[in-house]
């Protein structure tokens, strides 16, 4: 029929045939096996329901398909995705997929619109852009390559805003790819759903402080792609894009392709500046200095620009770099700019130009944004020369008189001002403005430091440069997902030209100065001094193995603060890394030995803090610590991959072994979500009497680089007899001596000692006793457990973690009812320590849910006892008390979380339920405010029922509310379109697991049909479909608010 022109008859058909499938079942459900049915309606019975979800995943899958011609599929899956409109009319998803079909048909004018059917308002270009993405990818497929090109040309480039001026240079006519699709699109290879841009603003935006026109996407070709391997080949150059305006800065947002063999400072391209008056000017674009790799590459960072935008984390992050030039011809009019590339080893590409004069300083601006602006100006601008310099100087005049009314901007007046001149190399005046120059903020005086270290290095004081750079590394925050800042760009900036100049000998000692903080005089004494050891910072890549500069490694112990640290009660001196190479290639070359590391004293024991590069064997000994004795003699401590020592890699659903010290999560860069890990390894003296003299730390070369980052020794006498212990640190060293003790009476003796020396010295406090316990329970000690955690939990009723102890010590005892009581009360009374005291400002209105909390904000929700970094996720970002949203107070300080079925059979830390009754009320109320969400309901068509309030009155009767996915809630990893009919969003905050992945809940108002009759209860339950309902907060209404009904 279709075939005839009788295409209604045609989709009638389809209907027909689609009413007639068999209910959706399992594969082993069907007793002599699934039936075949012809061409989608196959791909529809392979699914394991008839929801959204599953009749847009059918419609993916046959257009996938290549069983039949490509104008077959697209009819069935129009047929299909007509029908589902039908069939959900209100449901996102539906309309998604619909459009989708209606844009690959080139229907694209039908498909926007169709996108536009929640009544939101104008669509969001980034999802416009999936459906373009999504229609050319099944081009490309069917190997209809410029077709595809034209359509991300003609929809995936969105109209210029008519807001934006001459200075936002209009690319229009340039662009050849869309900012909606990778930039350099192959014929092969499909690209991750994280190789987009899920958050980048189209359009107008203000990046930096810069006003851009982001639309599209002028790409160029580089010699990483060769010529028949994209969708379309991009050109070497384009050429002169109209100008005609005069400039003091130029600013591009741009960077290049990822190409790991391109090398640092490999000249890329670059933009040519025609004058009006015919004469040029080139500003030269430089891998590493001026731009780097747009994605793969998370701790790449370029030299002499900043990002524009950011987003994603590990190996999926995606920028784009900020450059700013200063015009070599201010003066001059540009005619027109040439973009044009080298054709090495990456492909570089263009997204915005804005061109930028002077503004006029007779305004109002405040004088932290005119300090700011000096700071930008002095950090990033290429090509610097008296015209920024004198701009910036009198942006800090103007700011001067404002700023030294505060301290702290005043502070930053007078570091932007040693800035300024440490930017003309004048190190007399850097170092002369910055003499008494303190701040309490670590984030500040870390650039202090590094400011005051580039005003000796311009005076060629490298030992003082050194010494202030390594003490701004006792003040460095790194944090796992985030980017470094302008500050960390000087440094390796500043390093890098070190070693170009002087040499890698002397290069290589001023890094290890530079990146090593001195030991602090209040050190322990029982800390071992690595200084002169010390090969590796512990904040650099030292176990690169490419000289590539492209791909730039993760620093294992990046968020490692640099200091003494305290593990086990034991404390460490973390200022460096002692690296060993067992034959790996690396670019920085490290022996398989070090000798000598000075110990000096006599111990019981040594304790190693260390970790592995690369993976073994289980059971390998990959290293040796040779321990020398002053008499000469020797004892072997061999280290056992898989036992003393692990990878420093560790996947984030790996359970922490039992020696693991420190654990950096997500300090990797891999989308795997490895966290970095440094483990101990103790070694007990056999001669504890004899003086050890030093200890060699030798690699085994079985393919594991080991690593020291401390060594501390372990006298016990000098332990019970120090005052510099605490007690906890004394007991946390008992469980510590339990856990290796085995038969060995002597450590037995030792740990009881110990524990028993803290309990003297703090016989009050519950902690010491908790975990004299936890030492007990180790040696088996039933009796003495019991009586240690019966004493922790008298001096703390309320203590989670005494309970949680005493459930094992019930274990031990064999006493299971008792061990399943303890675990029940542990779990209530940790909560009850997690959940904030409420805000006395708040009002009855605002219900206290406190008693029917089942999970804190500082929770992840659902967590089940295993380690699940993708599935994880929590509302730690929400501030806990008293919060307004959409103008209505709510007292938010924890959650009511209940069951769905696919929640039902899980293991919760949580006590989670299925209904939560006697939320008491006690008054009349107009309406009724909510603040809720739902998780797992990614799968539920448009309109289920969710979870139900049961709201009692006063006269017997009670009124029930129905909350529907659609018109009251959407997930709460909140999908792209978030509108829904009769709630609003209530916040949106960002994931703390993913870095694309937004979290939010749901304001809905319940207009009471009986506001004169008092609200006695409210009851929460959950409807058991596959979503888990959850609420944060009630808060009754009154007066107008009762007619805010969404």
């Amino acid at each position: 029929m279709r075939h005839r022109g009788e295409k209604e008859k045609a989709y009638a058909a389809f209907q027909r045939a689609f009413g007639k499938l068999p209910e959706p079942r399992k594969q082993s459900d069907w007793p002599q096996g699934r039936p075949f049915l012809p061409g989608i309606l196959d791909t529809v019975m392979q699914q394991p329901g008839r929801v959204p979800v599953d009749l847009a995943a059918a419609g993916q899958l046959r257009l996938s398909e290549t069983t039949a011609p490509l104008e077959i599929r697209q009819a069935e899956v129009d047929w299909l995705t007509r029908l589902a409109v039908e069939l959900f009319p209100k449901d996102p998803g539906v309309r998604l997929a619909r459009a989708n079909v209606l844009m690959l048909a080139g229907q694209t004018a039908e498909a926007i619109k169709t996108l536009g059917q929640d009544g939101g308002g104008e669509v969001d270009p980034l999802l416009v852009g999936e459906v373009v993405r999504n229609a050319a990818v099944r081009l490309v497929e069917q190997k209809e390559y410029k077709q595809a090109h034209q359509l991300l040309l003609n929809a995936g480039i969105p109209a210029r805003s008519p807001e934006a001026s001459a200075r936002q240079i209009d690319l229009s006519k340039y662009y050849n790819q869309s900012l909606f699709d990778v930039p350099f699109r192959t014929r092969k290879k499909m690209e991750s759903n994280r190789r987009f841009w899920n958050r980048l603003p189209v359009g107008l935006a203000r990046l930096n402080g810069v006003q851009f026109d982001v639309r599209g996407i002028v790409r160029l070709k580089g010699g990483d792609h060769a010529a028949d391997s994209l969708v379309v080949t991009p050109p070497t150059k384009v050429e002169k894009i109209p100008i005609n305006q005069k400039a003091t800065w130029i600013h591009v947002l741009h960077n290049c392709s990822f190409n790991d063999d391109v090398r640092w400072g490999e000249f890329l391209g670059r933009y040519m500046l025609h004058y009006e008056d015919g004469s040029e000017k080139p500003l030269y674009i430089n891998y590493g200095l001026h731009l780097v790799t747009w994605v793969n590459n998370p701790f790449a960072v370029p030299m002499y620009a900043d990002f524009g935008w950011r987003e994603g984390a590990f190996d999926e992050t995606r920028t784009l770099t900020h450059c700013v030039w200063e015009n070599p011809e201010p003066d001059k009019t540009i005619a027109s700019v040439t973009f044009e590339s080298t054709e090495n080893r990456a492909s570089p590409f263009l997204v915005a130009m804005t061109l930028e004069l002077p503004e006029p300083l007779d305004g109002d601006r405040d004088a932290l944004s005119l300090i700011n602006e000096a700071r930008r100006k002095i950090d990033v601008v290429n090509g610097a020369t008296d015209t920024t310099h004198n701009h910036v100087a009198k942006l800090l005049k103007k700011a001067a008189p404002a700023a030294k009314a505060h301290e702290d901007t005043n502070f930053l007046l007078r570091f932007v001002q040693a800035n300024l001149h440490a930017a003309k190399e004048n190190h007399v005046e850097t170092l002369k403005t910055l003499d008494g120059l303190t701040s309490p903020q670590p984030s500040m005086q870390n650039s202090l430091h590094k400011l005051r270290a580039y005003g000796y290095y311009l005076a060629e004081d490298y030992d003082k440069a050194a010494k202030e750079m390594g003490l701004s590394v006792r003040q460095e925050d790194f944090r796992a997902g985030m980017p470094s800042g302008l500050d960390h760009h000087m440094t390796q900036g500043l390093l890098a030209y070190h070693m170009s100049v002087h040499g890698v000998t002397k290069g290589r000692d001023f890094v290890l100065k530079s990146q090593i903080p001195p030991r602090s005089a209040d050190t322990p004494g029982e800390t071992i001094d690595l200084t002169s050891k010390y090969n590796a910072g512990l904040h650099e890549a030292w176990h690169i193995e490419s000289a590539s500069s492209a791909q730039v490694a993760t620093p294992l112990c990046r968020t490692l603060k640099t200091g003494v640290h305290r593990f086990r009660g034991i404390p460490f001196d973390v200022r460096g890394v002692v690296n060993l190479s067992a034959g790996l290639e690396t670019e920085i070359p490290f022996p398989a030995s070090v000798q000598e590391i000075v110990v000096g004293k006599k111990a019981d024991s040594l304790h190693f803090l260390h970790s592995g590069y690369k993976r073994t064997t289980p059971g390998t000994i990959v290293a040796i610590y040779r321990i020398v004795y002053a008499d000469g003699e020797v004892e072997e401590f061999p280290i056992r991959f898989g036992f003393e020592m692990h990878h420093c890699w560790i996947p984030g659903i790996m359970d922490s072994p039992w020696n693991l010290m420190w654990r950096g999560e997500g300090a990797t860069g891999d989308s795997l979500r490895s966290d970095a890990a440094l483990y101990l390894a103790t070694w007990d003296n056999p001669r504890p009497d004899q003086e050890i003299a030093h200890v060699d730390f030798t690699a085994t070369l079985n393919k594991v680089n080991p690593f020291l980052v401390a060594l501390t020794t372990d006298r016990h006498a000098d332990t019970l007899a120090a005052d510099t212990n605490s007690p906890l640190d004394l007991v946390s060293r008992a469980v510590h001596r339990s856990r290796r003790a085995r038969d060995n009476k002597q450590l037995q003796e030792q740990a009881i000692s110990l524990a028993e020396k803290a309990v003297e010295r703090a016989p009050k406090n519950a902690e010491v006793w908790r975990l004299r316990a936890e030492m007990f329970l180790v040696l088996g000690e039933a009796a003495e457990a019991a009586r240690s955690i019966a004493r922790a939990s008298a001096l703390d009723p309320d203590s989670g973690q005494v309970l949680f102890t005493q459930e094992r010590v019930h274990v031990l005892q064999g006493d299971t009812k008792q061990a399943l009581l303890a675990r029940g009360q542990a779990r209530q009374k940790t909560l009850r320590w997690l959940i904030p005291p409420r805000d006395t400002t708040l009002s009855v209105e605002q219900l206290d849910l406190e008693s029917h909390y089942n999970v804190a904000l500082s929770e992840d929700l659902y967590k089940e006892a295993s380690r699940n970094p993708w599935g994880d996720d929590g509302l730690t970002a929400l501030p806990a008390g008293k919060s307004v949203f959409n103008g209505v107070t709510f007292d938010v300080r924890g959650v009511i979380a209940l069951h769905g079925q696919k929640t039902r059979l899980r293991v919760t830390i949580a006590d989670v339920v299925d209904r939560v009754e006697r939320v008491d009320v006690g008054r009349k109320a107009d309406s009724i405010h909510l603040l809720h969400g739902v998780a797992f309901s990614s799968r539920l068509p448009y309109g289920t029922v969710v979870s139900n309030y049961r709201v009692h009155f006063a006269d017997g009767t009670e009124e029930l509310v129905p909350v529907r996915i659609g018109e009251h809630v959407l997930d709460w990893w909140l999908p792209r379109s978030r509108k829904v009919a009769a709630a609003k969003l209530a916040f949106t905050i960002r994931s703390k697991r993913s870095a694309d992945r937004d979290l939010g809940c749901y304001h809905m108002t319940w207009v009471n049909p009986k506001p004169g009759v008092v609200i006695t209860r409210i009851d929460f339950e959950t409807t058991d479909t596959d979503a888990s309902p959850f609420l944060l907060g009630i808060t009754l209404g009154s007066g107008s608010a009762a007619v805010s009904k969404f």
